[in-house]
């Protein structure tokens, strides 16, 4: 049988979808509707903040190593020209 709510195909013998419509009642249970929307808001924002350190400590980790590359450089050059012979 189809769900009026969702449109989702359920068995026969089903007496409540996924989304939460209760068959023998014809009616949608809202209150998991909303925890179940509310679940997947949370998710989302988790994922959101889970990138953005991600991305930031990527760009962290670039930026330092680029500045400890020029830095060794750096050094190398100056100490090959301390121990010059003039």
């Amino acid at each position: 049988m189809k769900c009026p709510n969702c449109k989702l195909e359920n068995p026969p013998t089903a007496l409540r979808c996924d989304c939460g419509y209760d068959f023998p009642s014809a009616s949608a249970d809202r209150e998991r509707m909303m925890s179940e929307n509310n679940f997947q808001e949370r998710l989302l924002k988790r994922l959101t903040w889970a990138i953005l350190a991600i991305v930031l400590l990527a760009g962290v980790i670039l930026f330092e190593g680029e500045r400890l590359a020029k830095g060794i450089q750096v050094n190398a050059t100056i100490s090959r020209s301390a121990f010059a012979i003039p």
